[in-house]
Formats: C-alpha cells, sequence, structure tokens
C-alpha cells in the first residue's frame, strides 16, 4: 500500500453513512424522504410515457422536477426517451 492511501472496510462505510444520516436534521431528513417520493413517482410516470411515445406527458415529469429545458440534464433525459 502507497503512503497517504487507507484501506476503508465496508464497516467503516457503513458506519460513516450511518452517522451522515444521522446528522441530517429533521427537515433535511422530511426534505430528502420528499425527494424520493417524488423521483418515485416520475420513474414511474416517466416510464410510461416513453413506453407510449409521448412526448408531451415526458416534458411534464421533467418539469415537475424543475429540470431545465437547457441544461445536460434535460438533454440526457431525452436521449433516454428516444432510445426507448
Amino acid at each position: 500500500m502507497s503512503e497517504g492511501t487507507q484501506m476503508v472496510s465496508k464497516d467503516d462505510e457503513i458506519d460513516l453513512s450511518r452517522r451522515q444520516d444521522q446528522s441530517l436534521s429533521g427537515q433535511a431528513k422530511r426534505e430528502a424522504a420528499e425527494r424520493k417520493r417524488i423521483l418515485k413517482i416520475f420513474s414511474k410516470k416517466a416510464l410510461q410515457a416513453i413506453r407510449a411515445k409521448d412526448a408531451r406527458a415526458y416534458a411534464e415529469q421533467l418539469r415537475l422536477l424543475k429540470i431545465s429545458e437547457d441544461s445536460e440534464e434535460w438533454r440526457n433525459a431525452w436521449k433516454l426517451f428516444y432510445s426507448g
């Protein structure tokens, strides 16, 4: 092992993740849970729109996620839509 590198065990990673989760405020936890819920809904509706080839519904879902139309994220989302 070279100087300055450390091996991080899986237990250490889990412990660090747990401590980070515990350090979140109640508000941050609620916001994270809400974001997760929104993404789950988006995933379901976006997949339906892709399968139906419904660009209007897909664009609406992207806007609900507040993805800017001139962003790289928007362009990548449309690449996914047209590849499906």
